[in-house]
């Protein structure tokens, strides 16, 4: 028999260990440590398997043997239920303990609140982003999920590569859930209302705007603004003018082309979006925001505290700052 895996094994000292203490660790350090089978460690030391059997009860049993189970899950858990009592959310997953961010890590936790969200019929939304690739990324390689339908949130930003873009990631993901897609082929910003209005009439469109109102849960990025972390300020996507007022406006952050300020105030008069209206976006039932990073703390407690999004995917160092402020 192996040593249980993700255990740490020590070895307990003995001021003035007699022999048979001496044996006891010997056998203990064979096993435990060495992974010796009692066969192995019989022959090795020409006592019986059933002596062996006996030293390795006799250590656990004395102290001479200590294991423990080192176990993150539990310091997740406990930030995951701490998330959800200081911002009320819906749902907050944390993935493990990391030297750096690691957004791999997190779109496997955000993953797992989608399967764990999701059943046969649904619908889901999917935005854009860095954080939603690899969310999507970690869902195709999942062998068992619900056959769901999804709608594109966004239209194309530009000067955001296609991988990242909503129309690529909404591909993607309709790839693995095996339901049907609604595109929306259309840029993510426009003039003014009338462009976009008439957007929402186009044939092509229709029933993709149709389906925000059935949509069950959104899955979002979070762009920081005065961390310089936004791909969308970043981008072309926004008229020169609207980036200035947004900056004058002091945003924090912004999900789904919907912005949030400072103080946690969603911003209504911002650029003319192609997407969910603000009361559209906000009907949805669960809004999983997944980010991570020094950089995105501040957007992600103004997302959160704006109620703008309701579900929460991070990391432990990015919960523990959360939690802290």
């Amino acid at each position: 028999m192996g040593r249980e895996k993700g255990a740490h094994v020590s070895l307990g000292a003995r001021m003035d260990p007699d022999p048979d203490e001496q044996l006891v660790a010997e056998v203990c350090r064979l096993h435990f440590v060495d992974e010796l089978t009692k066969s192995e460690i019989a022959d090795r030391l020409s006592i019986s398997r059933f002596k062996v059997a006996d030293l390795i009860k006799f250590g656990r049993a004395h102290g001479i043997v200590r294991i423990s189970i080192v176990d993150s899950s539990s310091s997740t858990r406990e930030l995951e239920v701490r998330l959800i009592e200081t911002y009320r959310l819906e749902q907050a997953r944390v993935s493990g303990p990391t030297p750096s961010t690691d957004l791999e890590a997190v779109g496997m936790v955000a993953a797992g609140a989608l399967l764990d969200t999701l059943r046969d019929g649904n619908v889901l939304g999917i935005g854009w982003g860095t954080s939603v690739y690899h969310t999507i990324r970690s869902l195709q390689e999942r062998r068992r999920v619900p056959r769901v339908d999804v709608v594109q949130l966004a239209g194309g930003v530009d000067g955001v590569e296609l991988p990242l873009n909503a129309i690529g990631l909404a591909t993607a993901a309709s790839d693995v859930f095996g339901g049907r897609l609604y595109s929306l082929y259309a840029p993510a910003v426009v003039a003014n209302a009338q462009v976009a209005d008439t957007l929402r009439q186009e044939e092509s469109l229709r029933r993709t705007f149709h389906q925000f109102a059935v949509t069950d849960c959104a899955l979002v990025g979070v762009g920081g603004w005065q961390g310089g972390s936004s791909a969308l300020r970043q981008s072309s996507a926004l008229p020169e003018w609207a980036a200035k007022q947004l900056r004058q406006a002091d945003v924090s952050a912004d999900v789904l082309m919907h912005f949030v300020d400072t103080h946690a105030a969603v911003i209504k008069d911002g650029p003319t979006i192609v997407g969910p209206t603000l009361d559209e976006f906000l009907a949805i039932r669960l809004r999983l925001a997944v980010a991570a990073g020094p950089e995105k703390v501040n957007a992600i407690q103004s997302a959160l505290r704006s109620g703008l999004v309701n579900g929460l995917a991070t990391d432990t160092a990015t919960a523990i700052r959360l939690l802290g402020r």
